[in-house]
């Protein structure tokens, strides 16, 4: 730290220094430039503020030092050496007789000759030891209510003359220098020869640059009756004017608290505002150690406000000691300590406290020595972290070939009758192998593409032994695959979703090929959902099945409870057929992350492509290491399923389905005593207000209706369009629908199975009064006569006792509903049987999220479709007849683990709980029991605090027994 004394007088420039040993974010310091005002100069010499914030306890040393620059020394000594020339030839003048007007000499041009402006090249502040530019003066804003003349220098300011003009300037005068070399105003005249007044106070507007802000605050100057401005402000103003700007722009370059930022705030938190002796006296050398040849130095009265506050506390206590209250004596002995503690406290000095604690801004060798030894304790687990950051990181790349049957050009054989049982009736179809699988009453399944018709291949179905063999053989791997890291779990999941990006257009073609759907729909339903899954279980997986702390009561102070989230064992996901890809991953992706083993049993709509997904996935964990054994794959009928749900083995059961297949596995796994989480159909509605920018959502409506040819579990089946905009609604939507192309926009149906109910539903609402009035019927499409196409349907008109609009679809038919009133239409939604999600479209936000809430349903997008399974943290499931039970997000991963909860001592084996006397067995004969559990009831219960210290008596009496 340089001193005055190396630089020169007081009359130098100078800069600010400001050292903040106590700020929580040094990596936040982004300092700009700190504009201080001319008009406080001469700065105070060596003066020092120390600034605490009570809420934060941060500590700011906020110091004025000279400029560390040596120009400015060089400049000054040479103005000196000039300066004391002149003098001398003054006197030998004098003596010659050559009487000259003192005033006249230094306004002339020659007298200046030689001087040099002490302007630093750079001013800077110190943060630190790190110094970044700061600014002096800067524009000028006439104060309000102050009649400022015009002054001479836009960077010093403008200065409030008394009967003086700018002829009284002095014409003259070297820009930016004063009589004395000090630097003055740039435009010529300094600040004490600019103004020639007589005697007396004038308001001088001080300026201060603040985040990009000049703010004026008027200041007291005196004009002396030299003739020269003379700004003598007290020293102890002049230094609250400093620091005040330097704690204003520091706290807000770096980023403090806002009630930092405040001029208010400032000035109340300045606990102690020293000059140089006044420091020496608190702090001592510097070294730290405190100076006893001096008197103790206390804290102002006006940094005592905090205090003040502390003695204005007890207030009401000390009427009531005064009074006949139970508990006067008591409250008077509290109040005594009360008073005695904050006398104390009124009597410390800030050094005082930071010598207790041993505190020193700047490193010392004890410190230094204990980072150290803090460093090297820490490593073993830095190392470990890093270890485990770079195994978390590791991405295994491996090949996983993609089917013929998706290539460019493959024909395969189209299927008369189209069906998963077609072999039955064509025994051509069977597999060459077939004589060799096992009895020759084995059943198989033919797989076939169900928007062209082709046969893909027949695959041998499996027995319910052959079944229960490959969850044994899960059960058994599933103790090695829980003992892995997160890291190492991590690791598999990076590198199934570099499988994912690698191969996708090899997966949605595969997906395609099995479902009928459009790549577009594959990218959305099978691609967007798994990645947003992997993401969210890297991101966020560990952190949600990590022990979690919990809070405990009063009486358990002295305990720890945590809840540890534990696999549960071997898990069972039967999955549907509408997204075979993410269907397959999902639960298998959070099963595996819990530390479980996993069942798939798929649909047998789409075998041929979850064979192929779930070689990807244990080819994944072969090349990351582990056992492929871990998760396996059931191919089989629904019979034999029914035995599976049954297994002892089985710790949990998934089930994506239809209603009636859910009520059988829901009965099922009450049989074996395990939880569920059951998907069942919906029926989503779109409900549209009065408000709803139709025009907008067109787009939006469309996508809901025909996404995967309405073969989607959050599909919009149900359009409710309020008679105000049913017209437009109808004008706008009837074109785009006549405009679907099937085939192209919209893909297959799954099987030809469906149709003849459709059209049958379909033809039951005509005659009731709706309108069709785009398809409703059955496509053939010209290439492909075997694919099973329905025409994208618009029925209106239609009403709520149809049953068109109380059963679910599941294909390309949008039906919309006109209502009068609000209140009517959540009505009909709340009295309907499916409640898995819906939308609630308008302009109005308070009346969107009035709707939502009213709906009874497991999930719903405002002003938009289907995007809280994209995000993949919300819970995903329904309520009434949809099912029960989440799947995703914290929920759905914390419902695949044991939840144990464990409490144990906060300081281990040092403090533990005994058993009092009072209740110890055999139990007191007296009333001891009964006084210590009524005590011990008061105190941890009771909200009145007198009685919590009766209770506290009570307990002390008679915990002995």
């Amino acid at each position: 730290m340089t001193s005055a004394s190396e630089i020169g007088p007081i009359s130098q420039q100078y800069s600010a220094a400001a050292t903040v040993p106590l700020i929580k974010s040094p990596s936040l310091w982004l300092p700009k430039p700190v504009e201080l005002p001319n008009d406080i100069h001469p700065l105070p010499e060596d003066i020092t503020a120390y600034f605490v914030y009570p809420f934060t306890l941060e500590t700011h040393v906020l110091s004025l030092q000279p400029s560390p620059h040596e120009a400015i020394a060089q400049r000054r000594a040479r103005n000196a050496q000039i300066l004391h020339q002149r003098e001398v030839e003054e006197e030998q003048r004098d003596q010659s007789g050559d009487e000259t007007d003192g005033s006249q000499t230094r306004s002339t041009p020659s007298s200046r000759t030689g001087l040099q402006p002490l302007r630093a090249p750079r001013p800077q502040i110190s943060v630190n030891g790190c110094y970044f530019p700061i600014r002096y003066g800067g524009t000028r804003r006439p104060h309000r209510g102050i009649d400022n003349e015009r002054g001479h220098g836009g960077a010093v300011g403008r200065f409030q003359r008394r009967g003086h003009t700018d002829a009284d300037a002095d014409p003259g005068a070297e820009p930016g220098v004063g009589p004395d070399g000090r630097p003055g105003n740039p435009a010529g005249g300094d600040g004490e020869s600019a103004v020639r007044a007589r005697g007396g106070l004038e308001r001088v507007p001080v300026h201060a640059r603040c985040g990009g802000v000049t703010h004026a605050t008027p200041k007291l100057g005196r004009v002396g009756p030299d003739g020269g401005q003379q700004r003598r402000f007290e020293d102890h103003s002049r230094r609250c004017d400093v620091l005040e700007h330097i704690a204003e722009n520091t706290s807000d370059a770096h980023h403090l608290d806002r009630r930092s930022r405040t001029p208010r705030f400032t000035r109340a938190c300045m606990l102690l505002l020293r000059s140089q002796p006044q420091h020496d006296r608190l702090w001592g050398d510097t070294t730290g150690t405190p100076r006893t040849d001096q008197p103790r130095t206390e804290i102002s009265d006006a940094s005592l406000s905090f205090l003040s506050l502390l003695t204005s506390l007890p207030t009401t206590y000390r009427s009531m000691a005064t009074s006949s209250h139970p508990l006067a004596a008591l409250l008077t002995q509290g109040l005594e300590a009360w008073d005695d503690l904050v006398s104390r406290l009124s009597a410390l000095t800030l050094g005082q406290i930071w010598c207790a604690v041993n505190y020193h801004p700047f490193p010392r060798p004890v410190n230094l020595a204990i980072f150290a030894i803090v460093l090297v304790a820490h490593i073993p687990r830095l190392t470990r972290w890093w270890a485990s950051r770079r195994e978390s990181r590791r991405v295994v790349r491996f090949r996983w070939p993609v089917p013929k049957e998706v290539t460019e050009g493959w024909t395969g054989r189209p299927l008369d009758e189209p069906g998963v049982f077609a072999h039955e009736k064509d025994d051509t179809l069977l597999p060459p192998e077939a004589g060799r699988t096992g009895s020759p009453t084995r059943k198989h399944l033919t797989c076939y593409d169900p928007a062209t018709g082709f046969h893909l291949t027949t695959l041998p179905l499996l027995t319910a032994e052959e079944v229960s063999e490959q969850i044994l053989r899960a059960h058994n791997a599933q103790p090695k695959w829980a003992k892995t890291t997160w890291a190492q779990r991590q690791s598999f999941l990076r590198s199934l979703k570099a499988w994912v990006l690698d191969d996708m257009e090899g997966i949605v073609r595969v997906a395609c090929r099995d479902t009928g759907k459009t790549k577009v729909d594959a990218v959305f339903g099978e691609i967007l959902t798994t990645l947003s899954k992997i993401d969210w279980l890297l991101k966020y997986g560990e952190k949600t099945l990590s022990p979690e702390k919990r809070p405990t009561t009063m009486l358990l102070a002295h305990k720890v409870s945590k809840v540890h989230y534990q696999p549960l064992g071997t898990t069972l996901a039967l999955v549907s057929w509408n997204y075979s890809f993410h269907n397959l991953l999902s639960p298998l992706l959070a099963s595996l992350f819990a530390g479980n083993s996993c069942v798939i049993k798929c649909s047998e709509q789409v075998a041929w492509s979850s064979a192929w997904f779930f070689g990807g996935v244990r080819k994944c964990l072969e090349a990351c290491g582990h056992d492929p054994e871990v998760v396996q794959l059931v191919i089989c009928l629904p019979e034999v399923a029914e035995t599976v749900t049954r297994n002892p083995l089985v710790r949990h059961i998934t089930f994506i389905g239809s209603e009636p297949v859910g009520r059988k596995v829901a009965a099922a796994a009450a049989d074996i005593m395990v939880p569920t989480c059951i998907e069942l159909g919906g029926k989503d509605p779109a409900f549209l207000l009065p408000s709803a920018d139709i025009d907008f959502f067109a787009s939006t409506f469309l996508r809901g209706a025909f996404q995967s040819a309405g073969q989607n579990c959050i599909g919009i089946e149900l359009f409710l369009v309020p008679r105000s905009l049913y017209p437009r609604f109808l004008s706008l939507i009837t074109p785009r629908v006549s405009a679907l192309r099937t085939g192209l926009d919209v893909g297959s149906l799954i099987s030809h199975t469906p149709i003849p109910r459709l059209e049958s539903i379909l033809d039951e609402a005509v005659s009731q009064g709706a309108r069709i009035l785009a398809g409703g019927k059955q496509y053939h499409h010209p290439g492909f006569p075997q694919g099973a196409y329905f025409e994208p349907t618009l029925i209106v008109d239609v009403t709520m006792d149809m049953e068109v609009a109380r059963t679910e679809l599941f294909a390309p038919v949008m039906t919309v509903v006109p209502y009068d009133d609000v209140d009517e239409a959540v009505g009909w939604l709340k009295a309907g049987r499916f409640g898995l999600g819906g939308g609630v479209y308008g302009a109005n936000k308070r009346e969107c999220e009035s709707v939502a809430e009213r709906l009874e349903c497991g999930m719903v997008a405002i002003n938009d479709f289907g995007v809280f399974y994209l995000n993949q943290a919300m819970p995903f499931g329904g309520v009434k007849a949809s099912g029960h039970g989440r799947f995703g997000g914290p929920e759905g991963l914390r419902s695949l683990c044991h939840v144990k909860a464990i409490t144990e001592d906060r300081l281990f084996s040092l403090i533990r709980t005994p058993i009092p006397g009072a209740v110890d067995f055999p139990l007191p004969p007296d009333s001891t029991s009964w006084g210590f559990l009524r005590g011990l009831v008061r105190l941890a219960y009771d909200p009145r605090w007198w009685y919590k210290l009766l209770g506290l008596g009570e307990v002390l009496q008679n915990a002995s027994g």
